[in-house]
């Protein structure tokens, strides 16, 4: 995605409206200046608050410049702040809590790398990610996304937790977020 003048002016000018702590991911609204009566409001309402606003689980903040309106995800003002420009991909949460805005956990990724990252789906019976039961065998098949739309094919496991600890492995070579943390990891 090519990164327009303009959708760099709105991140530069949103970056001078909130403090960001990238070791906690916190964003504060900062105060305004001017003794006009809304601005005397703004400050009353939103200075030294977080920035709380979500929308699909992710922190965001609506900003008004020119005159048009625009609402911005934290996580990629956070990115702008740190590294000095607008992500061209997307901003991946690497423990996938979308609300945990530290610069460490967060990483720009292509679209294939972020859908790698991703949680169970609510359908799972096993109980892990990338975890499925074979009936005819009776064996569990561990899978990894591959990073090209497919999974990549582990092995095949007595229980369930073998086949969660292969793919928890593979996962963490991959630099992915664990899929499901296990009590006694082997």
């Amino acid at each position: 995605m090519k990164q327009t003048t303009h959708e760099r002016d709105v991140y530069e000018y949103a970056a001078t409206l909130v403090d960001y702590d990238p070791l906690t991911g916190q964003m504060i609204w900062r105060k305004r200046h001017g003794d006009d009566r809304e601005t005397k409001r703004w400050n009353t309402r939103h200075a030294g608050k977080h920035v709380a606003g979500l929308n699909l689980g992710y922190f965001h903040l609506g900003v008004t410049m020119g005159g048009k309106s625009r609402l911005l995800k934290a996580h990629r003002l956070a990115w702008f702040i740190v590294h000095g420009h607008v992500p061209s991909g997307q901003i991946d949460h690497i423990d996938r809590v979308r609300t945990n805005n530290a610069i460490s956990n967060l990483r720009s990724v292509s679209n294939a790398e972020n859908l790698r990252n991703k949680s169970k789906y609510k359908t799972n019976t096993s109980g892990f990610v990338g975890v499925t039961l074979n009936a005819q065998r009776g064996t569990w098949r561990a899978r990894v996304p591959s990073g090209d739309g497919k999974r990549a094919h582990i092995g095949t496991f007595k229980d369930a937790e073998s086949a969660a600890r292969a793919v928890n492995d593979q996962r963490a070579i991959l630099g992915l977020a664990i899929s499901t943390p296990l009590e006694a990891q082997a």
